[in-house]
């Protein structure tokens, strides 16, 4: 992956940043030289037990607002597409707890710098989650957004995210 190709992986709709988070983790741990900087948004390192409930629980009456648009924009071919789609995560999550899971050891090995942004009313991933993962990355920063839910730099605090990432992003290591 080239430096064009990283810059562009910045640049994502806010409702996949925390899925995005995830694989810059796997290539900030595998490749450690290639990434210099990063910003996670709502990222996990680990799914704890409230989320895979969650998508244990996950059915088609389930999914509301943006979260059902994300599901149907994903779904090109329809309502059944949909319905298989949401039924495979569901599946995923019944038997398998090592789908995510980065140690402290694991994190250790990041050298990119890091900023961790996350709500502290994030449902999905409890504001424990963001604490560890800055306790096991080197050279990173966290910022918690108070009131803010699972992936808090909508809406209104869109230029504070901003205005917050350019400042972490320019600062010289």
């Amino acid at each position: 992956m080239d430096e064009g190709s990283m810059r562009a992986c910045c640049r994502v709709d806010t409702d996949t940043a925390d899925q995005l988070g995830m694989v810059l983790l796997h290539l900030a741990t595998r490749e450690p030289d290639r990434i210099s900087s990063m910003v996670l948004v709502s990222t996990a390192q680990r799914l704890p037990h409230q989320t895979r409930a969650i998508a244990r629980g996950m059915t088609m009456g389930t999914l509301t607002g943006r979260a059902r648009e994300l599901w149907q924009s994903c779904a090109v071919r329809g309502e059944n597409q949909m319905r298989g789609l949401v039924d495979r995560v569901r599946s995923l999550f019944e038997n398998n707890t090592d789908d995510i899971n980065f140690s402290a050891a694991r994190l250790s090995t990041i050298r990119a710098r890091t900023l961790i942004v996350h709500g502290d009313r994030d449902r999905l991933f409890p504001v424990e989650i963001p604490f560890e993962m800055y306790r096991g990355i080197p050279n990173s920063e966290l910022w918690i957004v108070p009131g803010g839910d699972h992936i808090p730099i909508r809406g209104d605090r869109e230029p504070e995210f901003l205005r917050v990432t350019r400042e972490f992003l320019n600062r010289q290591p």
